[in-house]
């Protein structure tokens, strides 16, 4: 398991992975793929593929080993993930709030077909002062980046 320094590059990923799946009606970050990978590990060598350093947001009974975590990506513990996805993401900005990251980008476990030009442009966005999201036939996307200015906030973040 890798740690968050003060080396981090410019953007750091943060995977979203502490939702119950409960509308799916099993664990979905271990359901297959064609390729034959899980949604969870194919949604992270994405953000690993683009991104320097990647966080992972696990719930505090999952086993990373168990969902094949790479060595190479931080774990980082949602204590209150059952009380949605805003406690998990504030869970995910104070593990970097020592960072030297700049911005982070906020990707879900459960998009693996995101293209990588997609990461890369938003990257090249990012600020500490800006949000950037992408944009797809007029709709709002994922991942969206958010710059450090912004993360005292999300620190707040409650509920779904």
């Amino acid at each position: 398991m890798s740690s968050i320094d003060s080396q981090n590059p410019k953007v750091f990923a943060l995977v979203l992975a502490a939702g119950r799946s409960r509308r799916f009606g099993g664990d979905k970050r271990q359901a297959a793929l064609p390729c034959g990978r899980t949604l969870l590990t194919a949604s992270l060598e994405n953000a690993r593929n683009e991104f320097g350093n990647v966080g992972l947001v696990l719930r505090t009974d999952d086993d990373a080993e168990a969902l094949g975590i790479p060595a190479d990506v931080t774990i980082i513990r949602s204590e209150h993930a059952d009380l949605g996805m805003g406690h998990s993401l504030a869970s995910g900005i104070a593990a970097l709030m020592d960072s030297a990251a700049e911005a982070v980008a906020i990707l879900l476990a459960d998009m693996p077909w995101i293209k990588p030009q997609t990461l890369r442009d938003l990257a090249a966005m990012a600020n500490p002062q800006r949000i950037a999201v992408p944009m797809h036939g007029g709709q709002r996307g994922h991942p969206v980046i958010i710059g450090r200015q912004f993360w005292p906030t999300l620190l707040t973040l409650e509920g779904d």
